[in-house]
């Protein structure tokens, strides 16, 4: 059973802390983009690509508006020099922002850096004035686990 919820989190003021430089993501990350998220788990979506080339149009359909706008200056990547080593993607749905891509390298995990993206991601959108942030998880997921330590709570549950 794949178990959705539902997290929301207000967004502030956040101090980010991370040996690796953040910067934010840009339309020509595409390709690095849909590299990472092949390797990496991401959220949960309606169908996942298949292959490398599914993830790509993926990262392209995202970045060029097609699952919501992509607030300027509200998501973020860690680039290394193999390329994108993880990434946060904050969208406005229905006027609202949605938290729909977070992704860190496997050899990346645990050392911080989806902590220090997600952390980004709350002041930046603090600085816009949005006041919560919202985003679906894989129930007892990962990422429902680090968004948690982040400051996000469940609000709802769905199949």
């Amino acid at each position: 059973m794949n178990d959705q919820a539902i997290l929301t989190a207000p967004t502030r003021p956040w101090i980010v802390e991370s040996v690796y430089p953040l910067r934010y993501i840009s339309p020509n990350d595409a390709l690095d983009l849909g590299r990472l998220l092949v390797e990496a788990p991401s959220l949960p979506r309606p169908s996942s690509p298949a292959n490398l080339s599914g993830w790509i149009d993926a990262a392209f359909a995202i970045l060029s508006g097609q699952h919501g706008t992509l607030l300027d200056g509200c998501s973020f990547v860690v680039e290394g020099r193999g390329g994108i080593l993880a990434a946060v993607l904050i969208v406005a749905q229905a006027g609202r922002p949605q938290l729909i891509e977070l992704a860190v390298a496997p050899f990346y995990q645990r050392q911080g850096l989806g902590t220090a993206l997600v952390g980004a991601a709350l002041d930046a959108l603090y600085s816009a004035q949005y006041p919560l942030v919202a985003a679906t998880v894989t129930a007892a997921s990962g990422h429902a686990r680090l968004l948690t330590s982040c400051g996000f709570t469940s609000t709802d549950s769905g199949t």
